[in-house]
């Protein structure tokens, strides 16, 4: 019996053309090398954090009634 290609269901390799799962998957691209991350972005982040934070207390002790003088220290 001629081989065949095989659509309604299981397939045998003696009575139907078997094709590699390997070649039906597409080749993945590669990412780009990651930049290595600097000590620049990282201070910023800090700051960023230390000023919103900053911010948040401050408008906590205003709504607190505290006046201007009044200090809030944050310990890291």
């Amino acid at each position: 019996m001629k081989r065949r290609f095989n659509t309604a269901g299981p397939c045998r390799p003696d009575l139907h053309y078997m094709v590699s799962a390997e070649s039906r998957i597409p080749e993945a691209p590669h990412a780009p090398p990651s930049e290595p991350v600097t000590e620049a972005p990282v201070d910023l982040a800090k700051e960023r954090l230390i000023f919103a934070r900053a911010t948040h207390l401050d408008s906590l002790a205003e709504r607190g009634g505290c006046d201007s003088q009044t200090r809030v220290h944050v310990s890291a």
